[in-house]
């Protein structure tokens, strides 16, 4: 499978691939989503196609639409949780 057309402008991919507490979850993701069979329900691609572009999708929205470990989604903009629930 072709690799997602997104991937190397990806802000949650760019916001923790140095990170070394969540390295391995984040190449997991990548895994999966990027590279694998679940691009078509990544959900920061959804929210991205929803809201007119990725600079709308928070950098620490993994690709199954919840925030990254460690992190919240109570900054998130009430437009973000609606795009997630469509």
């Amino acid at each position: 499978m072709a690799e997602c057309e997104k991937l190397s402008s990806c802000a949650f991919v760019k916001a923790f691939e140095n990170d070394d507490e969540r390295k391995l979850a984040l190449k997991g993701f990548v895994r999966m989503y990027c590279q694998g069979d679940k691009q078509e329900i990544c959900t920061r691609k959804k929210v991205s196609q929803i809201l007119n572009g990725p600079h709308n999708v928070p950098s620490n929205m993994m690709p199954n639409g919840f925030p990254l470990f460690g992190t919240s989604n109570e900054h998130w903009s009430s437009d973000v949780h609606s795009a997630i629930n469509k």
